[in-house]
């Protein structure tokens, strides 16, 4: 697909910063590209550094394009639009932009550009973006019927995923195109990334038999009673053999009372834990994170995994609908890796097997 054409990569996240990193070194790697990564990012500005530090990218920004508080929806499209503005007085122009969100500023960039005859595409930000959910945030976002008719997956030529087998939507004009899985022995790649995100500063070590992978449920004030599923496990598992990958943007440590490890670096996105890491003896528990089984799926790492979604009597927040569906149809499609107890039973239960 490179064509030698300018191309710009909008981050929002560790984990799409690694896929743009993977995109740029294989899709993309006769393409002169630029780096914008947001503050929506934990320790955003260095990660600008290291990023132009590494050599992959020609400019490399760092834009706020979200605020804590906006006074009004017009208050954030003024905001972001100017620093688009901004940006492009100092850039230029592109012939293409790869992005994950559906949000205010992913659209008022398509639209700010789309006179410019240049290409939108958007790369998997987990597997939200495989599922029919993400086909409907689009369809229902009010600034994106207003700005751009055709919504922004209307705009998009292609859809960058790892596994696009696993794609629920398809929708004309938009072609699903593989990106190559992360490799361990791919060395140009795995340097670049342990160089962005610092990983020879990592002092958390996940060696426990069991990992607890936390999730943003309580960032995003939806109730869900993982501390006490927590606690069932370290009873019956061994306090000493558990451990809790904490969610970045979850604003405490809930977990620190029951006595049980936790991680301490929030910056190294987990799928670059697994590259560095020996998960093979371990079993990844966590409600529904997708990250249970990224080991599996982008690393071909035969790991033990258990969603504990199925036992919950009431789903938390996005759960409950088609985002939900969707992942618990993908646990039960990996179900010779991931366990789908139904009962606190069932659960403990497994734990022996």
């Amino acid at each position: 697909m490179s064509t030698n054409k300018r191309v710009l990569f909008i981050c929002n996240t560790a984990y799409q910063l690694m896929t743009c990193v993977q995109l740029r070194n294989t899709v993309y790697q006769s393409d002169m590209a630029d780096l914008l990564l947001s503050n929506q990012m934990v320790n955003a500005a260095t990660l600008v550094r290291k990023a132009q530090e590494c050599g992959l990218f020609g400019h490399v920004e760092y834009i706020e394009n979200k605020k804590q508080t906006f006074s009004s929806r017009v208050a954030e499209t003024l905001f972001n639009f100017r620093a688009i503005r901004n940006m492009h007085d100092r850039l230029g122009d592109y012939d293409a932009v790869c992005l994950s969100n559906i949000s205010v500023f992913s659209i008022l960039f398509v639209r700010f550009y789309q006179k410019r005859a240049f290409q939108v595409n958007i790369y998997e930000d987990g597997f939200v973006t495989y599922s029919n959910a993400f086909l409907h945030m689009d369809r229902a976002s009010l600034i994106a019927k207003s700005l751009l008719p055709q919504g922004l997956l209307g705009r998009a030529t292609h859809v960058f995923v790892f596994n696009p087998d696993l794609m629920e939507w398809h929708l004309p004009g938009i072609t699903p195109v593989p990106i190559p899985k992360f490799n361990k022995d791919d060395a140009r790649t795995l340097s670049a990334l342990n160089s962005i995100f610092g990983i020879n500063e990592l002092v958390d070590t996940y060696d426990k038999p069991y990992i607890f992978l936390e999730e943003s449920f309580y960032a995003d004030h939806f109730p869900v009673d993982d501390v006490r599923l927590v606690e069932l496990l370290a009873q019956k598992a061994g306090r000493e053999n558990v451990m809790v990958k904490l969610h970045p943007r979850n604003p405490e440590n809930r977990f620190a009372p029951l006595g049980i490890k936790t991680n301490t670096n929030f910056s190294v996105p987990w799928e670059l834990i697994v590259l560095n890491s020996e998960l093979r003896d371990c079993t990844l528990v966590s409600i529904s994170s997708s990250a249970i089984l990224q080991p599996y799926l982008l690393l071909g790492v035969p790991i033990r995994a258990i969603s504990l979604l199925k036992l919950l009597p009431t789903k938390p927040g996005n759960m409950q609908g088609e985002l939900g569906g969707f992942m618990q149809s993908l646990f039960d499609k990996y179900s010779n890796i991931c366990l789908s107890p139904t009962t606190e039973e069932e659960f403990l239960h497994s734990l022996n097997q």
